[in-house]
């Protein structure tokens, strides 16, 4: 690859004098010659005018080794008697399938990282890397040590609305099969078992998917404006009749206003007027939701608050948040009580960063709230 290409070129100039070298034609062999010098491949033989080269096994590779002498890029050792290139230790490659010296391969590695973003090298946003992570896989809350630390210095604190600052799963189902009366009971069962597999994602979206692929329609943006008016007037009637969870409140009160916010997969107009009427839009710094994905809609607060991912919680209860938090590398909490996903514990089996915590009170426990 090109910065493997790099690296070997870069290591030439450790070298200041190059042994003429000769490859017999067909043979493959390497003998001093007093006149012109060539470039040796195994497979072809390339003239050079002025310096002598034993090329590396693939083409385009080349390093130029002084007579009697070791390079110190590529620790190579030329015999002038027999006309022959010693290798030393070597390192295999993976990229290129090839064998390489050992301390070029070490070149290779630190000019990887030489060459890496200006951001992870220096700390700055680079959203979208997954830094700092351990090989662990998801642990119970009140057993992740990280989880104090983390919530005291985190630059961003998110929380899902639905199931983490409501429990307001169940009249969600009962909400999209309002939406989709009239529908065959067989289908709105194959579209509850996706709205529970994915958890967090928009209404338009589990809609669009309804009139595609569970019962297609030939006016799938009629029937998806429709449905979702319906399904946005049953639950936000529901809404008014469902309180904000206690815990969720005081886990948002002793992180502080100006680092939580709220990320959902409902209507941001819903959402805002929600929170208005249950005077609670000001415990958080931006209540955010559909049509934009959430994913979108985390990317913007994170580098509008200048969050490093990596310093950065989210609170969730479905598929979509942890999509989110494996794709951007931010530590994940999966909060059962309320939750309504299906397969989530084979989902979070090995992933990581990720804590489990079974109920509210568990996990203000585990995050040091009192």
């Amino acid at each position: 690859d090109f910065v493997q290409r790099r690296a070997l070129r870069r290591l030439t100039s450790h070298t200041a004098k190059h042994v003429p070298l000769v490859q017999q034609a067909g043979t493959g062999q390497v003998r001093l010659a007093g006149g012109g010098a060539a470039a040796v491949s195994m497979q072809h033989c390339e003239k050079v005018r002025g310096r002598g080269a034993r090329q590396w096994p693939e083409p385009g590779l080349r390093q130029y080794v002084p007579a009697g002498s070791r390079c110190p890029g590529a620790r190579r050792t030329l015999s002038p008697e027999r006309g022959s290139v010693s290798p030393e230790r070597r390192t295999l490659s993976p990229e290129r399938g090839s064998v390489l010296p050992e301390s070029a391969a070490r070149c290779c590695r630190r000019a990887r990282l030489a060459s890496a973003p200006k951001a992870r090298r220096t700390g700055a946003i680079d959203v979208g890397t997954r830094r700092g992570t351990s090989s662990r896989p998801m642990l119970p809350a009140r057993e992740d040590r990280r989880l104090p630390a983390l919530f005291q210095r985190a630059g961003c604190v998110f929380f899902d609305c639905d199931g983490i600052i409501y429990d307001s799963n169940g009249f969600k189902q009962r909400a999209m099969r309002h939406a989709l009366a009239g529908q065959e009971e067989r289908a709105i069962a194959q579209m509850s078992d996706f709205w529970r597999r994915n958890g967090g994602m928009s209404r338009f979206a589990k809609l669009q998917h309804f009139f595609t692929q569970i019962a297609p329609h030939p006016d799938v943006a009629g029937q998806v404006e429709r449905a979702a008016r319906r399904f946005g007037e049953y639950s936000r009637a529901a809404y008014d009749e469902c309180e904000p969870l206690a815990p969720a409140l005081r886990a948002a009160e002793v992180a502080g206003a100006g680092r939580c916010h709220v990320v959902s997969g409902a209507a941001q107009t819903e959402l805002e007027s929600v929170f208005a009427a249950h005077g609670i839009a000001a415990r958080f710094a931006s209540v955010l939701g559909s049509p934009r994905p959430k994913q979108e809609l985390v990317t913007l607060v994170l580098v509008e608050q200048g969050c490093p991912p990596e310093r950065a919680l989210l609170i969730g209860d479905g598929a979509m948040d942890f999509r989110v938090c494996q794709a951007l590398g931010i530590h994940f909490v999966y909060l059962a009580e309320h939750s309504e996903w299906l397969g989530a514990r084979e989902q979070l089996a090995q992933a990581e960063p990720v804590s489990v915590a079974e109920t509210w009170q568990e996990l203000l426990l585990a995050l040091g709230v009192s």
